[in-house]
C-alpha cells in the first residue's frame, strides 16, 4: 500500500499565526479602550456643561421676568451677586390731567391685588421687561421701591378701570393714551461664592445693593444652583453697552488631563 502523506502546520507557521493574532487582539482591546475612554469623556463634559447650562437658563428667565433696569452687579470680597426686581403683576395706566405728583393711579386690565406692592411706571413702546425709567428724581429705582406702595384698591363697577392710592405722590408720566405700570415687593440676588453659585429670596431689600454675606444663610431663602465653579466665572455690567454679561467655568477631572467647560452669555439691558 502506497504511504499515507500527512499535513499539518509546522511551528513556525503557528508561531506567525499566534504573533498575528496577539498583535490583532492588542489593537482592538486598544481601539475599544480609547472609544470607551472618548465616550466617557464627552459624557463627563455633557453633563457638566449641562449644568451650566441650567443656571444660566435660571437666571435668564428671572431677568426676563424682572424689571430690567434695577438689575446690578455688586462684586466684593464674599461674592459677586447680581440683583433684580421681579414683577409680580403689570397693568396699564391712564394719563393725568395734572402734570404735578398724585397718590392716585388709574389702571385697566389690572386683575390681581396689589395692595402693599411698589408701582414702577413705565412706556407702552417696546417690550414689556425693557421699558422702566428711572424715577423723574433722578433716586435710584430701589429707594423709590422702599419708600411707597399701594395702600388702597378699588374696582371702578362696570368698568375695567381700577383706581390705586399710594403711599405717596408720584410723578406721573404721560403718553399718548396710556402707559405702563409693574409691580414689585421683593429682590432676587444670584450670587457667586467661592465656587458655588446660589440664589436669594425673601430677603429685607436695601437702596445699596448687599452682598453674600448680608444675605440670608438657610434655606429655602439660600438655594444652590451649581458648586465646583473656577475663579474665572463672573458676573458684570457694561453700563456703555447696556449690558449684562454672564461667565461661567467649571472643571471635568479625566482619567489622564484636567478640562474647562466655560459657557458665557449677555443679555442687552437698554430701557430706551
Amino acid at each position: 500500500m502506497p504511504a499515507v502523506k500527512q499535513q499539518g502546520f509546522t511551528l513556525i507557521e503557528l508561531i506567525v499565526v499566534i504573533v498575528i493574532t496577539g498583535i490583532i487582539a492588542v489593537t482592538s482591546t486598544q481601539f475599544i479602550v480609547n472609544t470607551a475612554k472618548g465616550f466617557s469623556a464627552t459624557s463627563m463634559r455633557d453633563k457638566r456643561a449641562n449644568t451650566l447650562r441650567i443656571s444660566l437658563a435660571k437666571i435668564e428667565h428671572q431677568l426676563h421676568n424682572s424689571i430690567k433696569n434695577s438689575v446690578r452687579v455688586r462684586k466684593s470680597k464674599h461674592s459677586q451677586c447680581i440683583e433684580m426686581l421681579p414683577i409680580s403683576a403689570s397693568a396699564f395706566y391712564l394719563p393725568n390731567k395734572s402734570s404735578r405728583p398724585s397718590r392716585q393711579i388709574k389702571t385697566i386690565s389690572l386683575n390681581t391685588n396689589v395692595i402693599g406692592k411698589s408701582p414702577v411706571l413705565g412706556s407702552v413702546a417696546g417690550s414689556l421687561a425693557n421699558t422702566i425709567k428711572q424715577p423723574p428724581n433722578k433716586q435710584s429705582l430701589y429707594y423709590s421701591v422702599l419708600n411707597n406702595s399701594v395702600l388702597a384698591q378699588r374696582k371702578i363697577l362696570q368698568s375695567p378701570v381700577t383706581e390705586l392710592e399710594l403711599a405717596k405722590p408720584i410723578a406721573i408720566q404721560t403718553p399718548a393714551k396710556q402707559g405702563l405700570v409693574h409691580f414689585t415687593s421683593s429682590a432676587v440676588s444670584y450670587c457667586l461664592e467661592k465656587d458655588s453659585l446660589y440664589r436669594y429670596t425673601n430677603y429685607a431689600m436695601k437702596e445699596k445693593q448687599p452682598d453674600s454675606a448680608s444675605l440670608p444663610n438657610k434655606e429655602p431663602q439660600r438655594v444652590l444652583l451649581n458648586q465646583n465653579l473656577l475663579p474665572a466665572s463672573f458676573f458684570s455690567i457694561d453700563k456703555k453697552a447696556k449690558l449684562l454679561k454672564i461667565n461661567l467655568v467649571s472643571e471635568v477631572n479625566l482619567a489622564e488631563a484636567t478640562e474647562e467647560v466655560m459657557l458665557h452669555q449677555q443679555w442687552w439691558l437698554s430701557d430706551e
